[in-house]
């Protein structure tokens, strides 16, 4: 029988360290401070074992090993009642525990009643916590006891029981054994039920924090399960129209952006490309209404004038037509394109411009011919690939090349276009001065055709980068366009996969 006791000792020392273990385990992985608490109730039990594994000589330590039970049973007490929100009177179980520890003691060292009726006062200390959440669980509030609740309830009450039964058999040996048994199911059902306690405690804290705020967005008292439903589906449809209303305020701060990009590139084009045309002109009218041009020389004079004036013309052209053409590109609908197609009619509208300097252009594909994008097909040639190639050709030196380079890239269709040209120095990259630069031989422009492309671009839901390593060393436009699913089975390209233009 003294082994069968010592190995049910042993067995609840080890699943008390078990359960501590774990509950360390659980406060760290999950972060909650209420797993701080059992797990100092581990600690607390596990002391009281160690106590009772020490005195137990003979009667008077068995009974002084007792009085470590109060402290995992407090313990006990107080994490049911904090569920049950009734609260735990510290005070007044602390003093009522040390009038019952300094009777029990006087009985068992300055009188002769025995062991049993010593242990009566501290064992009634001792499980006296226990009472006030049985009571409120099974009679004063048992209808808003949950299954937990009541389950731990009852633990209390064997709980009760095994006090006393160990003030009235713990020094017979025939009936320890079963005490300890008792203990291990007693235990075994704790270290389930205090986790589950745990969580439930935390979902009625989250859910009371949830009725607050619901209280302070509806204004309204939450009192039942319907109007916090209600309000939790009020919650989510007002945080949907927060998101689509978030998702409308980036879609507007980008178009302003735009708007804001748009204008400062105009407000420079008018200072400087316009600047130059009309301070001639300007500086010719002084001097014809200062007589300081000859009588022969004035129609010379004029004719730089008028040509002046129609290059200042021609800007305003350019800056209107790219203006108008911008704000169409909101109302381009996206088809799917064939980029093969595509850059075959840029190449061929450039033809001649590819001519006049001489400029080599070599065309690679690596995506089979019937692989589309989401575009639309006159703005990418027109509006995107158009604009690219052109400043390719202007900034490019005679007699060079020109790359251009189509690979598939998981969902993307990337489109290179490359020069060997002046390049752009980092200076301007760093401060995207991209506009209003005249070419190798003199050509001028205004700077929005880039600007224009990165409208459309955004539109189709593509992107683009250009990359220059300095002047003299060219420069890289990169366009990425969203794969397309659809095939066109009358177009039938017939190409090599690189093509030379010259």
């Amino acid at each position: 029988m003294e082994t069968v006791t010592k190995f049910i000792f042993l067995f609840l020392i080890g699943t008390t360290v078990l359960n501590f273990i774990i509950a360390i385990a659980a406060r760290i992985k999950t972060g909650m401070k209420e797993f701080n608490e059992l797990t100092l109730y581990w600690v607390a039990l596990f002391a009281t074992y160690l106590a009772v594994a020490a005195l137990s000589k003979n009667p008077t330590e068995i009974a002084l090993s007792y009085y470590v039970q109060f402290i995992p049973t407090f313990m006990l007490a107080k994490m049911l009642m904090d569920s049950r929100g009734l609260r735990f009177n510290i005070n007044f179980f602390a003093t009522v525990q040390f009038i019952g520890s300094l009777v029990t003691t006087y009985l068992l060292f300055y009188t002769d009643v025995g062991f049993t009726l010593s242990l009566m006062p501290i064992t009634f200390s001792t499980v006296l916590p226990l009472w006030s959440p049985i009571w409120n669980i099974f009679v004063s509030n048992s209808r808003e006891a949950n299954w937990i609740e009541k389950g731990m309830a009852i633990m209390f009450i064997t709980g009760v029981i095994n006090h006393f039964n160990f003030a009235f058999f713990r020094l017979n040996p025939s009936t320890a054994w079963w005490g300890w048994s008792v203990s291990i199911a007693q235990y075994q059902c704790l270290s389930i039920f205090l986790p589950l306690l745990i969580n439930f405690r935390r979902e009625v804290k989250e859910r009371q924090n949830l009725e607050l705020a619901l209280e302070k967005i509806s204004g309204q008292n939450v009192h039942n399960d319907v109007e916090i439903d209600d309000l939790y589906r009020n919650l989510e449809i007002q945080i949907i129209q927060k998101e689509e209303l978030t998702t409308k305020l980036q879609k507007t701060n980008l178009k302003l952006e735009d708007e804001r990009e748009m204008n400062e590139i105009l407000i420079k084009t008018v200072s400087h490309d316009l600047a130059n045309p009309l301070t001639v002109i300007n500086a010719y009218i002084d001097m014809l209404q200062m007589g300081r041009i000859p009588e022969e020389d004035r129609s010379m004079i004029l004719g730089r004038i008028k040509n002046n004036t129609r290059m200042a013309l021609d800007m305003i052209s350019r800056i209107r037509n790219a203006i108008v053409t911008r704000n169409q590109a909101n109302i381009v609908a996206i088809h799917d394109v064939s980029i093969d197609r595509s850059i075959r009619n840029l190449l061929t509208q450039f033809e001649s411009h590819l001519k006049e300097k001489n400029i080599h252009i070599t065309y690679e594909s690596s995506i089979p011919l019937d692989i589309f994008v989401a575009a639309e097909e006159n703005t990418l040639t027109e509006h995107v690939f158009a604009n690219i190639l052109s400043n390719a050709i202007k900034f490019s030196y005679d007699n060079s090349e020109i790359k251009i380079k189509v690979t598939e890239v998981q969902n993307m269709v990337q489109v290179e276009i490359r020069d060997f040209g002046v390049g752009i120095n980092q200076e301007r990259m760093s401060k995207r001065l991209l506009h209003s630069t005249e070419g190798t031989n003199g050509e001028t422009g205004t700077g929005f055709g880039m600007m224009v492309m990165g409208y459309f671009l955004r539109h189709f839901g593509a992107t683009h980068s250009i990359h220059s390593e300095g002047s003299d060393k060219g420069t890289t436009v990169t366009i990425s366009l969203k794969k397309s699913n659809a095939k066109f089975p009358n177009y039938t390209p017939e190409r090599p996969v690189a093509n030379i233009y010259s």
